[in-house]
């Protein structure tokens, strides 16, 4: 059924967080000494040129992601099932929103390691979730919807 606008939004949840895997979050750098730090859904570094100094695993990022995908597809392909749609899509706004809060807290840390008075950059990948995250309110209400037509015309017979 993706000709249903709730499949559309649950389709993009899909693509979203998993261009949020792969794509960065947020970066900071120090153009006087080289020095530079990157976060992704992975983890956070801390380079100097190509010199890698520290490291920093956020692997907890990556599969609360990953499983957000995994739910969104699921979702997808439950069309007959509408309850369980919103189930779905009620424990996905969970994850994304879990994914958003560890990443910013992330952040936070990363903003204390260069230059602590100088504010690092957002990137494109800490927006995804949060775009994310209204195509599943979305979803969620268009589903309702239908799901409160069905009740209705079965009122009607």
């Amino acid at each position: 059924m993706i000709q249903r606008i709730q499949s559309v939004f649950l389709g993009l949840i899909a693509i979203l967080m998993t261009l949020f895997l792969f794509l960065p979050i947020w970066k900071k750098m120090d153009s006087q000494s080289g020095e530079h730090v990157v976060i992704n859904a992975l983890g956070m570094s801390h380079l100097k040129g190509e010199t890698l100094i520290s490291e920093k695993s956020a692997i907890y990022i990556f599969i609360l992601a990953f499983f957000s995908v995994i739910i969104s597809v699921i979702s997808l392909l439950n069309y007959r099932n509408r309850p369980r749609q919103i189930l779905l899509n009620l424990v996905n706004s969970l994850l994304i929103a879990i994914s958003v809060v560890a990443s910013a807290l992330l952040i936070s840390d990363a903003e204390k390691i260069l230059l602590p008075a100088q504010k690092g950059n957002f990137q494109v990948g800490l927006f995804l979730p949060v775009i994310a995250l209204v195509c599943n309110m979305l979803a969620n209400r268009f589903i309702r919807k239908d799901e409160n037509l069905v009740r209705s015309a079965d009122r009607i017979r």
